[in-house]
């Protein structure tokens, strides 16, 4: 065995061993491979190597959709999108046992679709969700659990901002990372509700469903909640979109005429869009429905429009990020959550994250070059 060969052997069971000990990964990569590169391959070289690397990562066109996405999830997180969508499920979803189990993943799943990161839905789970479920009677180890594993699943399901790191990397375009991605993410989610589920059949007590006074509370907190015109639209609004996409597919895999007409480069089916406003008509009617609408259908809508351009190859991710970044600051403003406190925020732990994720993004290039 050669000795760069041997050197190799010590650079990658030394990273295991200080990334045991706790110190940060991107740092470890960085200074282990200018290190050992030094020593095997000359200094000179190892530097020149890093400045190549390091270069051409920061000319990859596919990084600035990192700090957009998380701008994006900062700012729905900022615009208090996840208590709503947490409340609609969780009013949705009472009659069953473990009922806050389901609502937090299930919130975690969605919100992990406008995220592409971990800590914003554990965070806001942890403070909004957790005394909830306590004081509910479910069980703290569970609920916990919970949350945690609904967290993790924004660094898998897209705008994951890990495959976008990947993508480059590998040599494989984004979008079909996303495309992929998407099976193993909802899969993953689908294991954590039925593990949540099934413990709380067999143990009613881990998970109690809600008692008819706590229904009654949560009814009337529906019926009685003031909502302004701009959410109501908005919601609606969202609401016939989203019907509307569904119902064209349906109606053209179905073979019926669509009677479409044109505006700009956009054909509109006349039958699809009658049927889609049709699906506004209990709003007024029925409060678990006006739940839904406010608390899902917005969010919804801005997630299949950033995500759906990037996977039809309609648009880049960098392009998709911009817009779902823009959209997000709307949903925001008619929310009527944008403030500067609020905006300063989500430009703070945007930062903060994007130079977290590019460092690492540099480090492990120039680390997997130096190895290699």
């Amino acid at each position: 065995m050669s000795f760069t060969e041997v050197l190799g052997f010590i650079m990658l069971f030394g990273m295991v061993a200080v990334i045991f000990i706790g110190f940060p990964i991107s740092f470890t990569l960085l200074f282990l491979a200018i290190i050992f590169g030094g020593i095997g391959l000359g200094w000179d070289q190892t530097f020149n190597l890093a400045y190549l690397q390091i270069w051409g990562t920061m000319k990859d066109e596919i990084f600035p959709a990192v700090p957009l996405f998380i701008f994006m999830g900062y700012m729905t997180e900022q615009a208090g999108l996840m208590e709503r969508l947490f409340g609609a499920l969780r009013s949705l979803l009472a009659t069953l046992r473990g009922s806050l189990y389901l609502a937090v993943i299930l919130t975690a799943t969605i919100f992990a679709m406008a995220t592409g990161i971990v800590g914003a839905a554990v965070t806001v789970l942890g403070i909004m969700a957790g005394p909830m479920m306590i004081k509910a009677g479910y069980d703290a180890r569970l609920s916990a659990g919970a949350i945690a594993a609904g967290g993790t699943l924004g660094i898998l399901i897209p705008p994951s901002v890990m495959l976008v790191v990947m993508g480059p990397t590998m040599g494989i375009p984004v979008n079909l990372l996303y495309s992929a991605a998407f099976g193993p993410g909802f899969l993953l989610a689908a294991l954590y509700v039925a593990y949540a589920l099934i413990r709380s059949f067999l143990n009613p007590k881990l998970g109690p469903a809600m008692t008819d006074d706590e229904r009654r509370a949560a009814y009337h907190a529906m019926t009685t909640e003031e909502v302004g015109a701009p959410v109501r639209i908005l919601g609606l609004v969202c609401l016939v979109v989203i019907a509307y996409v569904i119902l064209d597919v349906v109606l053209s895999q179905a073979g019926i005429p669509r009677l479409a007409f044109t505006i700009g480069r956009l054909d509109i089916s006349i039958i699809g869009l009658a049927l889609a406003s049709l699906s506004a008509l209990p709003y007024n009617r029925n409060a678990y429905f006006r739940a839904v609408v406010l608390g899902i259908a917005p969010l919804s809508a801005l997630i299949g429009f950033t995500l759906g351009t990037i996977v039809g190859g309609l648009a880049t991710p960098t392009e998709a990020a911009s817009c779902g970044a823009f959209g997000a600051a709307m949903l925001a403003l008619v929310y009527g959550r944008l403030d500067l406190k609020s905006a300063t925020n989500a430009a703070r732990g945007t930062m903060i994250t994007s130079a977290m994720v590019l460092f690492l993004a540099v480090a492990s290039t120039v680390f997997g070059a130096i190895f290699t």
